[in-house]
């Protein structure tokens, strides 16, 4: 090989070279602008799991609160059917007093009819002996 032939092919390499460097410039740039879109990507990951995190946590106290009220409105519903229950059983009872009360209201009613009727008889009876007497005081008189 010559010496002219050496520096076409070495002119050739060297811009071969060039045009590699230059492409590996244009990828070392490319590999810049996607590690910093990776570095925000990763910020905004971070941030994401920070406020799922911060979500979770809220989450889990109003689950609890929730839970907690809940036990509190079941003690009090526990409180009120042992109250109604109570009203029920003494509901009973007091339906239990009516109905013997209105026995004896009943047994009185009749007892007062009965005497009601003995008092209206004897009153017929002595209506009948006073207006004989009346009768025979007139034929006396």
């Amino acid at each position: 090989m010559t010496f002219q032939e050496i520096d076409h092919w070495m002119t050739q390499i060297t811009d071969i070279l060039t045009n590699v460097s230059g492409k590996l410039n244009q990828v070392g740039d490319l590999n810049l602008a996607l590690g910093k879109k990776l570095d925000r990507l990763a910020a905004t990951v971070d941030r994401l799991a920070t406020d799922q995190i911060e979500a979770n946590r809220r989450l889990a106290d109003t689950v609890d609160k929730l839970a907690t009220e809940q036990v509190e409105a079941n003690r009090h519903l526990d409180r009120l059917a042992g109250t109604v229950d109570k009203l029920a059983t003494e509901q009973v009872e007091a339906n239990r007093r009516f109905e013997h009360l209105t026995g004896t209201v009943d047994q009185l009613a009749t007892e007062q009819v009965e005497a009601n009727r003995r008092f209206n008889d004897r009153f017929e009876r002595d209506e009948e002996r006073f207006d004989r007497l009346i009768q025979a005081l007139e034929k006396r008189g």
